[in-house]
């Protein structure tokens, strides 16, 4: 792949080398302005680069591997361990890839950024899991489920938006995402799932409304945690969603809740001992 890439790259520099040559001493008008070959050279050019992209694009989704699923195509592999980018084709010989299936993606040390397309509806469990050097993931508009463990120990990564379209997120699915600071919640997810977003970097968020339960260490081991934002659509919390860390039982020292007076939030912060802002 890269020496394609490089061949390609020479072939453009020549052409272009050539070109200029060539219109030197005839590039100019007696005036001395330019004259129309170089707006050839530029028509040229741009026509070398979009044909280039257009294999590199159709070279990368060759190394794809699919399987057939009722609604499309799952994408279940991708077979060039050099590159640093994955950009999950949105079809197949004309068929939607609506999954990201086992074996997925994961443990690739040399990929640092996945775009996932808006045809993708389910990312499986670990599609992404322990890819340490991943600093960038941009999530489909169209997802509804994340897996298990999809992005666990993703360490590099430090933003994620969870679209509107995502209805449920797996345990662990951002876990232990160390470098993760922001996190943006789409509309529609319900619940924050068993150690969700579990010792990460994340130091503000807002609940969305959508939202009805906290579950087990949700939230544990988040140590730059000082303000989340929880509606009165959440009814239930479960204690540990917010404890310092596995061995202790004590929460985060420096979260303050903010929510509504009088909502569930506010009890659950006065029997936890933890700071409440009415909002």
């Amino acid at each position: 792949m890269k020496n394609s890439k490089k061949i390609l790259s020479a072939i453009v520099i020549t052409l272009i080398t050539f070109q200029l040559t060539a219109c030197g001493t005839s590039g100019k008008q007696s005036d001395g302005s330019s004259n129309t070959s170089n707006t050839s050279i530029v028509s040229e050019q741009s026509g070398i680069e979009e044909t280039t992209q257009a294999k590199l694009k159709e070279t990368q989704e060759e190394l794809f591997e699919f399987e057939e699923t009722e609604n499309g195509l799952a994408v279940t592999l991708y077979t060039d361990s050099e590159a640093n980018i994955y950009n999950i084709p949105s079809e197949h010989e004309g068929k939607n890839v609506v999954e990201i299936a086992y074996p997925g993606f994961g443990g690739l040390t040399h990929l640092i950024e996945v775009n996932i397309p808006d045809t993708i509806e389910i990312i499986c469990e670990n599609a992404f899991s322990n890819n340490e050097n991943m600093t960038k993931v941009n999530i489909g508009n169209s997802v509804r489920e994340i897996g298990d463990h999809s992005f666990f120990r993703c360490k590099s990564i430090t933003d994620v938006t969870i679209p509107d379209s995502v209805e449920s997120i797996g345990e662990a699915s951002f876990g232990y995402c160390e470098n993760l600071k922001t996190v943006t919640i789409g509309a529609n997810l319900k619940i924050i799932p068993v150690t969700a977003f579990a010792e990460t970097g994340i130091e503000e968020i807002i609940i969305p409304s959508s939202v009805v339960e906290l579950k087990t260490a949700c939230f544990a081991g988040c140590k730059n945690l000082k303000k989340i934002v929880i509606p009165s659509s959440v009814t239930k919390i479960d204690k540990t969603a917010f404890q310092a860390d596995t061995s202790s039982s004590a929460s985060l020292p420096d979260l303050v809740i903010y929510g509504e007076s009088g909502s569930y939030a506010e009890t659950f912060a006065k029997e936890n001992s933890i700071q409440f802002v009415a909002m």
